[in-house]
């Protein structure tokens, strides 16, 4: 297996019902200032040419909040978003693949730190049953092998969305 050196990958896998609109709040914190619940250290987004997205929540709108990547600084006001929620965002200029880079959030003396995040290709998985069975669950000399050489590439990141079922009405 052959990647190059200077492209990154994130391999998520995420339930069926998952929807990116609810992702971030089903286990983030409205009306704490924090992260939306997608973002970690050891994180990896999306290169150039797309702005890569840093989004979070607040308690109370029209508050500054700053942003530092890069050697660079970006603020903005916190807002009620399309649920309700008072959150801010923030677009990222848009970056090569590499890193690793820290980024730092601030609202007023509290500051939110993401470390060793890189820069890379993001692919997203989604399935059924099939996208839950793990590599390493395999008893064969091929996954042995494909796992003893994950060692060489650490730059490949995997992330696991746990399963979260919804009921929800549809109308016609």
């Amino acid at each position: 297996m052959a990647y190059s050196h200077h492209s990154y990958f994130i391999y998520s896998l995420f339930s069926l019902c998952s929807i990116w609109k609810d992702f971030d709040y089903v286990q983030g914190k409205p009306g704490v200032f924090s992260l939306a619940n997608m973002y970690a250290s050891n994180m990896v987004l999306q290169k150039e040419p797309v702005h890569a997205i840093i989004r979070g929540y607040a308690s109370q709108i029209n508050v500054t909040v700053s942003l530092r990547f890069n050697s660079r600084k970006y603020t903005g006001e916190t807002c009620y978003d399309d649920s309700g929620h008072v959150s801010w965002l923030f677009r990222l200029e848009p970056t090569p693949a590499g890193g690793p880079y820290t980024i730092t959030v601030s609202l007023g003396d509290i500051t939110l730190i993401l470390n060793n995040v890189l820069f890379g290709d993001v692919w997203l998985c989604n399935g059924q049953s099939n996208m839950e069975f793990e590599i390493n669950k395999l008893r064969s000399q091929e996954s042995s092998e494909v796992l003893a050489d994950t060692i060489n590439y650490p730059e490949i990141r995997c992330v696991t969305r746990k399963q979260t079922l919804r009921s929800l009405s549809l109308s016609y």
